[in-house]
């Protein structure tokens, strides 16, 4: 008597997804011989399939989007034998809501999600299907005087997962910025934790938005003096100035940081790969700021004062260098004329604490 496989697929989802899998190939190979002994497609009913008795054989399925496919399953038959062969195809269910803080309507705005682009209806509301394992981001159409956040490097893991974004007025200045979505002054952060509705632990980061950029300034490397990397060597790919003018167009610190932790390694005991051990509340990869952005800081000093204080972040924004405004160090020349970026060269932050920088995420 030959060995009984009955074969079955479901989702990880509730059932009425299993409809999605209608289709999915089912193939049953003979191992031992190469030769296919059943080449069908799911229809949503069990698959029962005699195969002869020991011998070697696997069973795969197909692709369905949306899902992880299964891995191959192998199996030795034995004589009389049945056998139950399960595949479970994975996904991640992105539910998305997206609304306007004044009430316009959200209909015919575009969310991309996993690099794919859809149109929002009037309910402002979408549901995405992630395979399993897949890292993705969730980005909202840019709209002239509104900001809205997005999500990125989200890993698709659970059965759901929500991301609810608002467009709210977009407003420039330094403010606090809290893991709610919200900005805040400093006094007006200092008001709502008086009145015992914030605490420091709300707050992100602070936020610093002009109408070209911006940027989030993530707690200091308190107390810690560290070098930039453990080599003399510069790695390749980042940007030269030859004025400091020039350098203040360099906003590209996340990639100048992580080409620093790709040349000389990732340890925590050197500030490139300090900054990327650290996460913000808000999910966005630290880095080290670049000489754009501590001008920027450099220009709005007074304001991100007030606003670490206030939400209790100690603040430092001090390079080893030969140049610099005030107590606020920028930039480094290497000798022989060429002005470098604020993260682009192994002396900065030399033997100097420093503020991380991070992505607000709108």
């Amino acid at each position: 008597m030959n060995e009984i496989a009955c074969i079955h697929l479901a989702t990880n989802q509730d059932s009425s997804y299993d409809s999605d899998l209608i289709g999915a190939t089912v193939v049953i190979t003979n191992d031992d011989t190469d030769e296919t002994i059943l080449s069908t497609t799911w229809s949503g009913e069990d698959i029962v399939a005699g195969i002869q008795n020991m011998i070697n054989y696997s069973v795969e399925v197909g692709n369905i989007t949306g899902y992880a496919t299964p891995q191959k399953q192998s199996f030795y038959s034995k004589v009389g034998y049945s056998r139950a062969i399960n595949f479970t195809y994975n996904t991640e269910i992105a539910q998305i809501a997206c609304s306007s803080y004044d009430g316009v309507s959200v209909s015919g705005r575009t969310v991309t999600v996993n690099n794919e682009a859809y149109t929002l209806d009037s309910s402002g509301l979408l549901n995405v299907k992630i395979p399993y394992g897949t890292t993705y981001d969730v980005t909202f159409q840019a709209v002239s005087g509104y900001r809205i956040k997005s999500f990125t490097n989200q890993t698709a893991n659970s059965v759901n997962k929500q991301f609810n974004s608002i467009y709210k007025l977009f407003t420039t200045g330094v403010f606090v910025y809290t893991v709610q979505d919200e900005l805040y002054t400093a006094a007006q952060f200092t008001a709502a934790k008086n009145a015992g509705t914030l605490t420091n632990a709300d707050a992100v980061g602070v936020a610093v938005i002009t109408s070209n950029y911006r940027f989030g300034i993530y707690g200091g490397v308190s107390g810690l003096a560290y070098t930039y990397n453990n080599d003399s060597r510069r790695p390749s790919g980042l940007q030269t100035y030859t004025t400091t003018t020039a350098a203040w167009s360099d906003f590209n610190g996340l990639r100048n940081t992580t080409k620093f932790a790709e040349a000389f390694g990732y340890s925590t005991s050197y500030l490139a790969g300090y900054a990327l051990s650290k996460t913000a509340k808000n999910g966005s990869q630290c880095y080290v700021g670049t000489a754009g952005e501590l001008k920027i800081a450099w220009d709005n000093k007074s304001a991100i004062l007030d606003a670490c204080s206030a939400c209790g972040i100690t603040h430092n924004y001090y390079t080893k260098t030969s140049t610099y405004y005030g107590d606020i160090y920028l930039w480094h020349t290497d000798g022989d004329g060429n002005w470098w970026c604020a993260n682009a060269d192994t002396h900065i932050f030399n033997q100097y604490p420093a503020n991380l920088c991070f992505n607000l995420g709108f």
